[in-house]
């Protein structure tokens, strides 16, 4: 209440604010936030598509673990327009370009990096095409090896972000270098905030509906730094740290995913600005500790739709963008300032009551749950009523302003009018976009969505979610290995009785010397999948035995994906494979050059197999798993294909994570350039 009362009281007096492009009347600008946003969402793009390419022979290519070509079927409809309404994959086209499957892959990756560095480096290169291209282009990724290898949340949000890039993006074709501030601009940006609301929200009030004792207990911090999937070498010693600080941790997670998003839509631009900040820090410090690909950075992307143009720095500001600083009356700073005493007294007296923080003597600071489970399903109904009536609430004031704006103060009938036509379709997209943005956030109150949100809404919902434009999230969601954690060996070997020798991979754990690596924003797709196999069994995991298939068989494109294999497996593949379950640790104290150590016995996750065991056979006939060599284009082939081998043969052997900084660093060094350089000679690299 006192929140919705501030955005009635802002709307009465806030007159003063900051005013871009003379001539056009009061416009609190976020052109360059905008053009930050586009940026980075051209930077994760980059990322994303150059990290998936390097291991998509292993993953899906011919002699991969799971095929693509095995999976992909074009839909049956009567029309070609509605085949591609149905499943708009654009490898449906590799045949008519006469590219094999995993050519179109590589096609589209590639394709793929180029947008996203041309439209990362150059403003010009920034519009809704580039971007609604971009978007369809890791979506037919994404339909193609969403199982098991891109069904990951960072990779739904990804999805969801680019969609809605393409709408924050100019209309205007690309090389076009205006850059004149739209009316409709804020309506588009509030549609990434809301994404970012959604996804903190959701992510920690799921944490306590799930139950979860350490969640509940405050203990999940000491068991998460250990126990998540790819730690950082910062997470050894962040697994020291006194117990005590891991509970103030889980407090501070519940604070900032929970209670600071509603400060995104205050009506005081300190506290959007605070809230904003808060989130970057939350994940700069996670990238501290943990690999966790580009999920960080594109959340960090998504906080700058906090920010207005003059809460940057200069060096940030796009180049013919002027700014001229508010001048609010007494009354204003005053209310201001009184409600952000109020709001911050009111967060901390809440925070100590409900988590029962105390200090001892000894200067530590205590910290438990008050309320029960209970009391928390009741303040969660409350909550998502709150988040959607402060959501429909912030949005159509920032519709009433575009509106006002374009009647009031455009110049010219023909301005006006245009600027109005345009404000009324981003009005009637951001309302669609929200709509179906609210029945995720919805369904948190666990009961039938048909009680919770319209009947049409949910209809829209439902029919749009193949695309994945409005997902739901819930990030640790329950945290995992807390009686140790759970590491698959696989082992091979030329007889069944042994002796065994393991293989290593690139990036988890499993050799006990091997440091925790930093791979990120490379995401090691098989080495997490390893890490979900530990927490479940082969039996709910099929692709394991076709990546033991795989090994069996010596196939070069998957062990790519992992380290050498053993000495005397080399130049052949072993005759028997096995995985066992280890539970790992780390190591208590500096051990000479060991991280990890092995807790108690291994128990057998998949039992010794042969190539020609009738298992093995089955499993191969059943996901045709071939293993001839990929063919060579041949002499007559197009100059596409050709072209896409010779891409290929000449990253052979280069790591993930070494091509996805060779492909970041450049571009980022050119847009330092502007940076630190304002008067960089090329315009066409300004922001």
């Amino acid at each position: 209440i006192l929140l919705l009362n501030s955005v009635m009281v802002a709307a009465a007096v806030g007159k003063g604010e900051s005013v871009g492009q003379s001539g056009r009347g009061s416009l609190r600008l976020v052109e360059s936030s905008r053009q930050i946003f586009l940026s980075g969402i051209s930077l994760v793009f980059t990322i994303a598509f150059t990290s998936f390419y390097m291991q998509a022979p292993g993953l899906v290519g011919r002699n991969g673990i799971t095929p693509a070509m095995n999976v992909i079927e074009r839909p049956q409809a009567k029309t070609e327009l509605a085949k591609w309404v149905n499943n708009p994959n654009l490898l449906y086209l590799s045949k008519q370009f006469g590219l094999s499957v995993d050519e179109g892959l590589d096609v589209v990756c590639i394709i793929g990096i180029v947008l996203g560095v041309l439209s990362f480096a150059s403003r010009i290169m920034r519009g809704s095409v580039v971007y609604f291209l971009m978007y369809t282009l890791y979506y037919s990724l994404f339909q193609s090896a969403s199982r098991p290898w891109l069904g990951f949340q960072w990779d739904l949000l990804l999805l969801e972000a680019g969609f809605l890039a393409a709408l924050v993006a100019p209309l205007n074709i690309p090389l076009s270098l205006s850059l004149r501030a739209k009316r409709h601009d804020r309506i588009a940006m509030f549609l990434v905030k809301w994404v970012l609301f959604k996804l903190m929200f959701m992510s920690g009030i799921v944490k306590l509906q799930s139950r979860c004792e350490t969640w509940w207990g405050l203990t999940a911090m000491n068991y998460h730094y250990e126990t998540q999937c790819i730690p950082t070498p910062l997470a050894w010693f962040a697994h020291k740290q006194p117990s005590w600080v891991s509970h103030l941790s889980v407090v501070g997670v519940y604070l900032i995913e929970i209670v600071l998003p509603f400060l995104f839509f205050s009506p005081v631009r300190s506290q959007r600005k605070l809230a904003g900040w808060v989130q970057i820090l939350l994940m700069l410090t996670i990238m501290l500790t943990g690999n966790y690909t580009f999920f960080n950075l594109l959340t960090c992307v998504l906080a700058v739709s906090c920010f207005e143009d003059r809460d940057l720095p200069s060096a940030l500001q796009s180049h013919d963008v002027t700014l001229v600083e508010e001048n609010p009356g007494k009354l204003v700073v005053y209310s201001r300032r009184a409600f952000s005493v109020f709001l911050y007294t009111g967060i901390a007296y809440w925070t100590v009551r409900l988590f029962d923080l105390q200090l001892t003597p000894d200067y530590v600071i205590k910290s438990r749950i008050t309320f029960t489970q209970a009391q928390f399903t009741q303040f969660t109904h409350v909550a998502v009523i709150l988040a959607v009536v402060v959501g429909c609430v912030a949005l159509l004031w920032e519709v009433v302003n575009a509106i006002y704006g374009s009647l009031v103060l455009e110049k010219g009938v023909g301005g006006k009018v245009f600027s109005l036509i345009q404000t009324l379709v981003f009005t009637v997209i951001g309302v669609v976009m929200f709509s179906l943005s609210v029945v995720p956030i919805a369904d948190l109150t666990q009961r039938d969505i048909s009680d919770v949100t319209p009947q049409f809404v949910t209809s829209l919902y439902q029919d749009t979610y193949y695309y994945h434009i409005a997902n739901s999230y819930g990030l640790f969601r329950r945290m995992t290995g807390v009686d140790g954690r759970p590491e698959v060996v696989i082992e091979g070997s030329d007889s069944p009785d042994g002796p065994w020798a393991e293989y290593h991979f690139l990036y988890k754990p499993g050799n006990e010397t091997q440091p925790p690596p930093w791979v990120a924003p490379h995401q090691p797709r098989l080495d997490w999948q390893m890490w979900f196999a530990a927490l479940s069994s082969p039996e709910f995991q099929p692709w394991f035995d076709s990546l033991l298939y795989r090994l069996l068989n010596g196939q070069p494109e998957v062990l790519a994906l992992l380290n050498q294999p053993p000495d005397q497996f080399r130049s052949r593949p072993p005759k028997h494979v096995r995985a066992m379950l280890y539970k790992y640790a780390f190591t208590t104290a500096p051990s000479g050059a060991d991280w990890w150590r092995r807790v108690g016995k291994p128990s057998v996750y998949r039992k010794p197999v042969a190539v020609s065991s009738k298992d093995m056979l089955n499993h191969a006939r059943q996901h045709k798993l071939d293993t001839k060599p990929v063919p060579r284009p041949a002499e007559n082939a197009g100059f596409l294909p050709k072209l896409v081998h010779q891409i290929r043969r000449s990253v052979i052997g280069v790591s993930g994570e070494a091509l996805c900084w060779s492909v970041v660093i450049p571009i980022v060094a050119m847009k330092a350039g502007r940076v630190f350089l304002p008067k960089y000679p090329l315009h066409c690299f300004y922001l």
